[in-house]
């Protein structure tokens, strides 16, 4: 009977010790894309929260040739790449 115990916590321990080295490698694989996943987070944001804001000075500004500020020519580059 002090086999099978001894066999049984023998297995547990294997199967502790796999499921640690799935969520290390988990954590790992998930602080890799974390960079990534942060930026597709906040370009969703500003999609769904400020495209309509944006759109607002396009107008104005979609006629100027000359004078546009730094500001005003990201604007036009962001509802570029956004629309």
């Amino acid at each position: 009977m002090e086999d099978s115990q001894e066999g049984n916590g023998e297995k547990r321990s294997l199967y502790a010790l796999r499921q640690r080295g799935l969520i290390l490698e988990y954590l790992k694989k998930s602080e890799e894309n974390k960079a990534r996943n942060d930026k597709e987070r906040l370009d969703s944001y500003y999609k769904r929260n400020y495209k309509d804001y944006f759109e607002l000075f396009e107008g104005p500004i979609k006629d100027k040739k000359e004078g546009l500020s730094e500001v005003e020519k990201g604007i036009q580059e962001w509802l570029k790449a956004n629309k």
